[in-house]
């Protein structure tokens, strides 16, 4: 380092000498500091660089793992449906036929039991399929032409006997701005349909109401979707308005004691609104503790007319 100064004489001179000595030690002094202190920085930089890398790293080795854990439930379950529902479609096979032969009035009634437990039994495993199928991605619509009053009778014909037995007054009201064909699937909204029904009827005492709506809504779509409106109200047992945000959480139910009482596996609800996002709409409740509840799924179909289906019914079938 060259440096030029004026250096004046005497003791002024050793003063201003000493006074630029200290200056220049100070700046070699921040000089070195800078550099230590950057030195220390990029340690610290490549320090989270490589701590990042390793999170990283972990949470894609989760990832891949819990993917492969989703994949072998979703076989395993797959596997396991199967061959679950193989022996359950011969016991209700059997029953079917059995119930054609000659029975005393007790022996109907123990068959009318297994064949009803048969089912219910059968509609669990499919709910559990049909779920896990929705989380690994792997369960798509089948959209097809359909007669709509066709479609409801025969939900309605499967909650005929039981709504009867608890004196159930059921209304069902179908607007007539809903196509009398629609293109969809039909399944999947019949999948709808009786898990709905199913928990009305199970959580409405006797002389109770339950009622069907359906409807288009307000909603705007594309100019060839029809954007449906479902409604199932009930005049049961409710649900408090602290588990309302929870209801439709796998394996929840609206109270801790209602699968005891009740029965069920809280799977229903959950896979309504996996198979209204199917479908491109939602499902929403409002619910009174001890008066009841209206559950409606929006989603979408289109006119059946265009897709293969006749141009209208008889006013007989509405």
């Amino acid at each position: 380092l060259k440096l030029a100064f004026f250096i004046p004489a005497g003791a002024a001179a050793a003063t201003t000498l000493f006074a630029v000595v200290f200056l220049v030690l100070r700046l070699f002094a921040a000089r070195r500091e800078a550099r230590e202190l950057n030195t220390k920085l990029l340690v610290q930089e490549r320090e989270k660089s490589s701590a990042l890398s390793e999170a990283n790293e972990r949470i894609e080795s989760q990832k891949e793992h819990l993917e492969q854990a989703s994949q072998a439930k979703t076989i395993f379950l797959a596997h396991m449906s199967h061959e679950i529902r193989t022996p359950l479609n011969g016991i209700i096979g059997m029953a079917d036929i059995l119930a054609d032969t000659e029975l005393s009035k007790e022996q109907q009634g123990y068959l009318t039991d297994i064949h009803n437990s048969g089912r219910a039994l059968l509609g669990i495993v499919n709910d559990v399929l049909d779920l896990s199928k929705i989380e690994a991605g792997k369960l798509e619509l089948d959209p097809r032409p359909f007669k709509l009053l066709d479609m409801i009778a025969e939900v309605n014909s499967m909650f005929h006997a039981p709504m009867m037995s608890k004196s159930i007054e059921y209304s069902q009201q179908i607007s007539a701005d809903v196509p009398a064909y629609l293109f969809a699937d039909s399944i999947r909204i019949q999948q709808l349909l009786m898990n709905l029904l199913g928990n009305a009827l199970k959580f409405t005492s006797q002389e109770g109401r339950i009622g069907l709506a359906l409807g288009v809504s307000d909603e705007v779509g594309e100019a060839d979707v029809l954007n449906l409106k479902l409604t199932i109200t009930d005049s049961g047992i409710g649900i408090s308005e602290d588990r309302l945000g929870s209801i439709f959480d796998a394996y929840q139910q609206a109270e801790t004691h209602t699968s005891r009482i009740y029965g069920g596996t809280g799977l229903g609800l959950s896979l309504c609104r996996q198979i209204a996002q199917l479908m491109n709409g939602r499902i929403e409740v409002e619910s009174t503790l001890g008066e009841g509840s209206a559950f409606t799924v929006y989603f979408e179909a289109k006119n059946g007319i265009s897709h293969g289906g006749q141009s209208s019914v008889a006013d007989s079938d509405i």
